[in-house]
């Protein structure tokens, strides 16, 4: 499994910016992952995915032995944080029709309604399960259904949290999923929420908003799990920090088309490259 393990580490820290360890074993006869952002101290979390008879996934949140200050802070995580945890909630039960037993201390709650969630957190547990996990006409694979449901699972996870890229030239970011704020450095730079990214492509895919067009289909594996994402308002153009929603402020689009939205300031919309390709 250390192929699958290495392919799926890969994959995360791409997606999050953030480094993961990412252990495989087989438990009663079935594939379990378990993937951990890096740490040394015990503070953090682990998410255990599994596949019980190639049909169903099960998604556990384990809380590691010293992370009272984490379940603390996703409490005291502002409202936006909160939302976007919703949001990707919303994905699971709606768009995958999974399950998620959400459960704050001890009572079971509804993840898709954090207003009613309560304000104080002593323990935490989530559990996401879904059967089948791939239709009729899908092939099991593995390492991809990992990256896919466990990829969407951390990003809900960590919405709740203080998410810090991982580039060490990149200026000291306390970031949630706010984008536009900028700050000074040596040029202007513009924080851009790997969150909403991810969010964004696990609600609408990797097929180009404006064209169609599939890095998969065309290129094969190569062009598996990729996309470019556009900001319908340019996070450079706005003059405060903005919460993006990425329902509505964020699309895929293929490299061509970005482009050339991007061939005049402020950038075309995606209505007017739709309107130019379908009369053409």
């Amino acid at each position: 499994m250390n192929e699958e393990c290495a392919r799926i580490k890969n994959a995360l820290e791409q997606a999050y910016d953030v480094p993961f360890e990412v252990n495989g074993s087989i438990q009663d006869g079935d594939p379990l992952f378990e993937i951990a952002p890096e740490n040394d101290s015990q503070e953090l979390f682990r998410l255990s995915v599994t596949f019980k008879n190639a049909t169903r996934v099960i998604i556990n949140f384990i809380p590691e032995k010293y992370s009272a200050p984490l379940i603390k802070d996703m409490s005291e995580a502002p409202q936006e944080k909160k939302r976007l945890f919703a949001q990707y909630a919303g994905i699971l039960i709606k768009e995958r029709f999974a399950q998620i037993d959400f459960v704050i201390n001890g009572i079971k709650c509804n993840p898709c309604v954090f207003e009613d969630w309560p304000v104080e957190w002593r323990d935490f547990s989530c559990r996401i399960t879904r059967s089948p996990v791939a239709g009729d006409d899908e092939e099991f694979k593995l390492a991809d259904l990992t990256i896919d449901w466990g990829g969407i699972a951390l990003g809900m996870f960590l919405s709740l949290m203080n998410v810090v890229p991982t580039t060490t030239d990149a200026p000291e970011l306390v970031t949630g999923h706010t984008e536009g704020k900028s700050y000074q450095v040596v040029s202007t730079r513009y924080e851009r929420s790997l969150l909403n990214r991810k969010f964004c492509i696990a609600l609408k895919g990797y097929t180009c908003a404006i064209c169609g067009f599939d890095f998969c289909s065309f290129y094969g594996d190569v062009g598996e799990g990729f996309i470019e994402v556009h900001h319908i308002e340019p996070v450079s153009l706005m003059d405060i920090e903005k919460t993006i929603n990425p329902e509505t402020d964020l699309i895929p689009v293929c490299s061509n088309c970005h482009s050339i939205l991007h061939r005049r300031t402020p950038p075309y919309s995606p209505e007017d490259i739709i309107s130019l390709i379908s009369g053409r």
